[in-house]
């Protein structure tokens, strides 16, 4: 299977978590080395997940967590 830069985008989390299928993965890693534009993507992530690591941790507000699944189950 040919990755895209759809499936790319798709693929990238569970890519940096080392959570992709071998066969899958390198076709990954071929297009990050074919589309420039993938591969920007890729480091404009990368440095998205460093920055949210590096910030505090603090408690969420209270009932902040059940206000976002009743707005996520209203949404389907």
């Amino acid at each position: 299977m040919i990755v895209n830069c759809r499936r790319f985008t798709e693929l990238l989390t569970d890519a940096s978590e080392g959570k992709v299928a071998s066969w899958e993965e390198s076709h990954f890693a071929e297009h990050a080395r074919l589309c420039g534009a993938c591969r920007k993507y890729a480091r404009d992530f990368d440095k998205v997940v460093h920055l949210l690591r590096d910030l505090p941790k603090e408690p969420a507000p209270e009932g902040l967590k059940s206000a976002l699944l009743e707005r996520f189950k209203s949404r389907r």
